[in-house]
């Protein structure tokens, strides 16, 4: 009997099936991976492709919430900065009104 390596679609571990099994169990995590013919390899890889570009995707898209969480959270940061700044401004402002109206008198 022919024997091929496939991938697990569960967790991409290599299996080895030997040809003429229907399924077979994945020794590792004990997914059911039908083995019904060549056409079925076929799929099975071609499923294990989609399931890899998923998950690139999947890293890709995470990447892109986490390099957005940093810029909102330095956005946060530089809003508080200004927000201080001009507090501070505000202040001097006050005092130096009240120290003008108290030398005016």
């Amino acid at each position: 009997m022919k024997i091929f390596d496939i991938k697990c679609p569960g967790c991409g571990a290599t299996m080895e099936a030997e040809e003429g099994h229907k399924f077979m169990f994945c020794k590792y995590c004990g997914e059911k991976v039908m083995l019904d013919n060549e056409a079925t390899r076929i799929e099975i890889e071609e499923t294990l492709n989609v399931n890899d570009n998923a998950r690139i995707k999947e890293a890709d898209v995470t990447e892109n919430i986490a390099k957005m969480s940093l810029s909102a959270g330095s956005e946060a940061k530089n809003r508080s900065q200004l927000l201080a700044i001009l507090f501070v401004l505000w202040a001097l402002i006050i005092i130096v009104g009240i120290i003008i109206v108290v030398l005016l008198k």
